[in-house]
């Protein structure tokens, strides 16, 4: 009863928020490239009941150790004392069950899942059924969740002559964006290669790319969206914290930046002023930078005559 009770709820609000962004597609008001991003499934209400309800725990939490003793009101300094019992006396730690106790201990400490799992992880063997049934229960959904979405190719003139059908596009390509950036949040609980074939294999070569390649004849589209999809990959795949990790499966996004780079250097010899081009240029010098491909890079760097050092 309660499952289907449950399910209807969620139906319910689905419709309620299909509903509301439609009607926002509608408006006379500008457009704004970043929907998608900022939106959600959940209603205004619901929202703002998960916020307020999140301070208060929050709020809660810092009474919680208000009059703590300063070497027990710092996770950091827990957890440095767990590692050096668990290194010096190993046996002793295994035979105290800690890792039975560590989720109850730590939970306090905790401000979300994500947190909370990578304690877990940490103190818990990696042999614990009930760890490998959470890491098992998350990767399932995460799958499902890049299974169940869309991501519209439609061609240029589609985007033109339907109506709402730019918007509609853009709002699925900034769900995606949006997923890639939380399951890439979970990048110290799940192993790499399977975070790589839910974001990299199924994510981005499968759904983002190829939306990519739908829409690279509008160079400023084309560009503002790989950089969100940078953004997204921050910190795992792209950026300066990531210099070294350099994926194979992360040709296909470089392949893409190539071509729309390509029509981008055909317009200037056709005539458009360096003007026109060298801003693109430069983001798209960036976009390389970010990904590690520095001979890429320094191509376009000379292509363009961008004089800016890498």
């Amino acid at each position: 009863m309660d499952m289907t009770r449950r399910a209807d709820v969620r139906q319910t609000r689905k419709t309620r928020s299909d509903a509301k962004r439609l009607s926002s597609m509608g408006s006379d008001g500008p457009y704004q490239q970043t929907e998608g991003e900022s939106s959600t499934d959940e209603s205004d209400s619901e929202t703002a009941a998960y916020e307020s309800n999140r301070d208060l725990l929050l709020q809660t939490a810092e009474q919680v150790f208000s009059d703590t003793a300063e070497e027990y009101s710092q996770l950091a300094v827990v957890t440095e004392r767990f590692d050096s019992w668990k290194k010096a006396y190993p046996s002793s730690y295994r035979d105290a069950y800690m890792s039975l106790s560590v989720p109850a201990i730590f939970s306090p400490y905790t401000r979300n899942a994500v947190s909370a799992t990578e304690l877990v992880v940490r103190y818990v063997p990696a042999s614990s059924e009930s760890l490998i049934e959470l890491v098992a229960v998350l990767h399932d959904r995460l799958a499902d969740a890049i299974a169940d979405l869309v991501v519209p190719t439609w061609s240029p003139l589609v985007l033109k002559a339907v109506p709402n059908a730019a918007r509609v596009a853009a709002y699925r390509f900034g769900r995606s964006v949006r997923l890639m950036r939380n399951i890439c949040i979970w990048n110290k609980i799940i192993a790499l290669p399977v975070l790589e074939r839910l974001v990299l294999d199924d994510l981005l070569s499968g759904k983002v790319v190829p939306h990519l390649r739908s829409i690279q004849s509008n160079f400023h589209d084309a560009v503002t969206r790989t950089e969100r999809v940078i953004a997204s990959l921050c910190g795992v795949w792209a950026g300066p914290s990531a210099a070294g990790q350099r994926s194979t499966k992360l040709q296909p996004l470089v392949d893409y930046l190539l071509t729309v780079e390509r029509t981008l250097q055909k317009k200037l010899v056709s005539g458009v002023s360096e003007g026109g081009t060298s801003g693109l240029a430069h983001r798209l010098k960036k976009i390389l930078v970010e990904l590690n491909e520095y001979d890429h890079a320094r191509a376009i760097s000379r292509t363009f005559n961008l004089k800016e050092a890498l």
